[in-house]
């Protein structure tokens, strides 16, 4: 990898993945390579098998946000269950983005940890000690109150390791 004229380039990574949520996925939605192999239609974890879990995602499981390994989707329109999607590993990426904190404000500002919410499936400024940091935001966002599409530096935990904890 080269760097960038000036400073650092961030590892950028990403593959196409079965989507195996049983819904539609949307740009920026925060999703899980199911190498728990869950699905009924994941059944190894051989790399290069579509069958496998290197292969396939799922919704974000709440108990696997601190070691699973997660992906944001790249694709522009609406990829429909089973179906094929591009999903980012690591890089720079707009992300579905919330504020989860019972704050007056809903307001994320650029260099704030986020983690992951299941429920959302978005990530999170709401990062407890302890938490794993999925990304860091790279602009601010007014109103994160629902999900919303901003720039961050992901790292899912495959390709280029996670950000670690708070």
């Amino acid at each position: 990898m080269m760097n960038a004229p000036n400073g650092f380039e961030p590892e950028s990574s990403d593959c196409r993945a079965t989507n195996r949520t049983g819904a539609a996925l949307a740009r920026g939605q925060l999703v899980q390579f199911d190498l728990a192999n869950t699905d009924g239609d994941v059944s190894n974890n051989t790399i290069g098998d579509a069958n496998g879990g290197f292969a396939n995602v799922i919704s974000p499981q709440a108990a696997d946000l601190d070691h699973g390994v997660f992906g944001i989707v790249l694709d522009e329109n609406a990829v429909a269950d089973n179906k094929v999607c591009r999903v980012c590993l690591c890089g720079v990426v707009q992300a579905l983005v919330h504020d989860t904190s019972a704050s007056s404000t809903t307001d994320i500002v650029k260099g704030t940890p986020l983690g992951g919410n299941a429920t959302e499936e978005a990530l999170d400024s709401v990062v407890s000690a302890g938490d794993r940091v999925l990304a860091q935001a790279l602009e601010d966002t007014v109103d994160a109150s629902t999900p919303v599409l901003a720039s961050v530096w992901f790292r899912g935990g495959g390709r280029g390791g996670s950000f670690g904890t708070n």
